[in-house]
């Protein structure tokens, strides 16, 4: 956890200090072509540089591999940082200083990890339902339409069965109802009937930041049904 306040506002504010020529060349041996720079991928190994650099935009992408992203990105994939770790890094370096955090948004860090660690939860029931005789259906689609099972880890891919208080069930001796509600995951009626679940006979997929935090799920319906293809994000 990070003892400052890394909201929106400061995240631009680092992202616009940020020099991502000068923080990739410590890494890499760039000439200037145009407007951009251009050098050997530091994600591959590769002879002739595919690697640029758009100062303007403060991105960088590789033609070769497709490593891309900004300056962000780069040093999480570089120094091994998570995100709010290259923030601080780069704010350090280019001297902006980042506000301590305040009650209100210590309260509000709490509550996204919280939330972050419910969807976590989630994340892994949907992924044990696809592995049980449940998900059969669900893993024949995958496979027709050409993802094998060894390929579903690194989609995150997972089922949500046809009933109605699977996941309610599972989460709720964890976490209450309505906590489970502004996540996303479930639906609580205003007639005050029990709370139900969100997703029902889809295959699923989690949705993730830039930074790989787990902040959502989508999920395809199975056979009719509307909508096609909801997700949890308010």
């Amino acid at each position: 956890m990070t003892d400052f306040d890394l909201g929106p506002e400061v995240i631009a504010r680092v992202r616009e200090a940020s020099d991502v020529v000068s923080v990739i060349s410590d890494q890499v041996r760039l000439k200037r072509r145009g407007r951009t720079w251009e050098g050997l991928c530091p994600f591959h190994e590769e002879k002739t540089p595919s690697f640029t650099i758009d100062a303007e935009k403060g991105l960088y992408h590789c033609f070769g591999c497709h490593a891309g992203g900004d300056v962000f990105n780069f040093v999480m994939a570089q120094q091994n940082f998570n995100f709010p770790e290259a923030v601080e890094y780069l704010a350090r370096r280019f001297g902006v200083d980042l506000p301590a955090r305040s009650p209100g948004a210590q309260k509000r860090r709490r509550d996204e990890e919280r939330q972050r660690s419910i969807l976590e939860e989630a994340q892994r029931w949907f992924v044990d339902q696809l592995s049980s005789a449940g998900g059969a259906e669900a893993a024949r689609e995958l496979e027709r339409r050409g993802f094998p099972k060894s390929s579903w880890a690194s989609f995150g891919f997972g089922w949500a069965p046809d009933e109605w208080r699977g996941l309610v069930e599972s989460l709720r001796a964890r976490h209450p109802e309505g906590v489970l509600a502004n996540a996303g995951l479930i639906v609580q009626p205003e007639s005050g009937k029990s709370p139900y679940d969100r997703f029902r006979k889809r295959l699923m997929f989690p949705i993730r930041s830039g930074d790989g935090r787990l902040v959502a799920f989508g999920g395809r319906i199975l056979g009719g049904g509307e909508p096609k293809s909801p997700n949890s994000q308010a």
